[in-house]
This record gives structure tokens, sequence and C-alpha cells, in this order.
């Protein structure tokens, strides 16, 4: 997506949809996005999703976005849904870490601290931390 959006010399039309969006800790959002890029020049298009990371800063904001081709989203999923099942069982230490990362370098990590279990989303080079306790609530509360 992002070569598709970046060409010269030709009309985009940028399609868009807000499709979700959570807090994380210190003043950190993630928003999600569906897009349908157009050039109308050719008639080609172009479907995703972006993955933007947010933090208020107090003196002035910071925001990242990862683009997901189309054709990455079921294996994003796939990976979202892998990582965020691991246990503290899965290694024989104290503490664990399981990765998922995009060609978009999207990357999203779950992991232990304690008896918590936290996600990590990082949109270089911005990182957006979520309890999953936390945010499998707001999920359901939102459907």
């Amino acid at each position: 997506m992002e070569q598709f959006s970046a060409k010269t010399g030709v009309i985009l039309i940028r399609g868009f949809q807000k499709i979700g969006s959570t807090q994380g800790l210190y003043s950190t959002s993630v928003n999600i996005e569906s897009k349908e890029f157009t050039n109308v020049t050719d008639g080609s298009k172009q479907y995703g999703i972006t993955i933007e990371a947010f933090k208020e800063d107090g003196r002035y904001d910071k925001e990242h976005t990862s683009f997901i081709d189309f054709d990455e989203i079921d294996s994003l999923i796939q990976g979202i849904d892998y990582i965020s099942k691991v246990k503290p069982d899965v290694t024989k230490f104290a503490d664990f870490q399981a990765d998922y990362t995009t060609k978009g370098e999207l990357k999203i990590s779950t992991f232990n601290s304690g008896l918590s279990l936290w996600l990590r989303l990082q949109v270089e080079p911005l990182v957006v931390l979520l309890h999953i306790l936390t945010l499998k609530i707001s999920l359901r509360l939102k459907h």
C-alpha cells in the first residue's frame, strides 16, 4: 500500500473508514482504518488497513502508521490470535515474549510481567502497551 499511495503523476482517490481504536498506557492510543486506494489513471485498486499509533506528549503529539496489505490481513489475524493465547508455561523460564511482525514494520508482542499478560504494539518507533484483560473487556463491550 505504501508504494501504491506514493505514486506521483497520477490521480489517487483514497477511501477510508475507522474500524477500531483503543487506549494504551502512558497517553497512547491505537486507531485502525480500512483503506481503498484507486489509481484513476490506470483504474487499479489497492485494499488494506492501517494501524496508527498515537502518543500525546504535551509539547507535541507523535503519530506513526503501519500499512497492512489486504493479502497480509489473514496472516496478521492468525498471528495475533496465536500470540494472544500463549501462556507462561510455554517456557521453563519465569518470563516469556511472543512476537509477530508484518512487512509494514508493525510488531505485535505478548509478554508477561509478574502475573499480568500484556500486548505490545510497535509502529516504529512508537510503542503502545495494552493490558490483555482490559483489552478483551473493551472489545467485548464494543460488540
